[in-house]
């Protein structure tokens, strides 16, 4: 359920769609897919939809850059503040 509301947020807000040549593994960063203004909208559209705060440090050593690692961050997250 994380990774499917991930994608569509994503593709929806990102203007993309995953495929053969981006996959959850891709580096949306490096792909010149998300920029630092995309990222803020992640880290927002996390914390209204799950609930998710980072710390400073956490956004700026942890930069979330693939699908896989986000959900993965997330679902450690809600894990963690069970």
């Amino acid at each position: 359920m994380i990774k499917s509301t991930m994608v569509e947020f994503l593709q929806d807000t990102l203007l993309f769609e995953f495929d053969d040549n981006i996959t959850e593994k891709t580096d949306l960063f490096k792909e010149g897919i998300i920029d630092s203004y995309g990222y803020i909208q992640l880290l927002n559209y996390i914390k209204s939809t799950y609930g998710i705060e980072f710390t400073k440090e956490e956004i700026l050593s942890n930069v979330i850059t693939n699908l896989s690692d986000m959900v993965k961050l997330i679902e450690l997250k809600i894990t963690i503040s069970q």
